[in-house]
């Protein structure tokens, strides 16, 4: 049986005042989260050379899995424990994950959330929003969101479907008009999103991140 495996998470956490700073019309009332998850299934191999060897892994990706107020990220994280019950999904190493076990681990890195600067030392991310103008039906609400974004990111390109492409971690006005425009895409966040990773520790990416941080004196 084929099943997916976690083998690392991080989060990264936007404030209120940050996001009200460049998106105040908006009016954010809690920080937000982006949630991100290294995995890959159990069944899917790839080549790499080692010492002029050629060895094999199993196929392992990092994409952006939640995003939002913190329960909004939560309520979703709770949603993909549902595959722990049944054995479609562990932690690398594991013969078998509870459901409460997943969701006690994200609630940690949640807790530890690091700042987007922080976390852009190891990882960079990138989202197509896509929103359709629905042509002569489009209703006036729905317009006026669609101008406000575009006097936040500029002119889209398309015509019946509009499309930005937004960096959240590299941009803060963007992060905003993620968080408050992204439902408007109707995707998932991790069919909108790309990620890119240089981690070479064997830490933890969260962790390796908290043991950079310089020293208080």
């Amino acid at each position: 049986m084929s099943y997916r495996i976690v083998y690392d998470l991080a989060a990264t956490r936007f404030s209120t005042d940050t996001l009200n700073a460049v998106f105040p019309d908006h009016g954010f009332s809690s920080d937000q989260y982006l949630f991100f998850e290294l995995g890959g299934d159990n069944n899917l191999y790839e080549s790499y050379a080692s010492r002029q060897r050629i060895l094999q892994r199993r196929v392992r990706n990092w994409s952006l899995i939640a995003m939002g107020a913190e329960w909004e990220v939560m309520r979703q994280l709770v949603t993909f424990s549902a595959s722990c019950e049944g054995g479609g999904m562990r932690f690398s190493g594991a013969s078998d994950i509870a459901a409460e076990t997943y969701i006690r681990k994200c609630r940690a890195i949640v807790s530890e959330a690091v700042t987007p600067d922080t976390l852009l030392q190891k990882m960079g991310c990138g989202v197509s929003l896509q929103i359709a103008t629905l042509g002569d039906e489009c209703p006036e609400w729905r317009k006026r969101k669609i101008e406000t974004l575009t006097a936040l990111l500029g002119q889209p390109k398309g015509t019946d479907t509009h499309q930005w492409f937004v960096r959240p971690l590299h941009e803060v006005k963007d992060a905003a008009a993620l968080f408050a425009f992204g439902y408007m895409d109707g995707r998932p966040i991790y069919n909108m999103a790309s990620v890119s990773v240089i981690h070479q520790s064997k830490l933890p990416l969260m962790k390796d991140l908290a043991m950079r941080k310089p020293f208080a004196f």
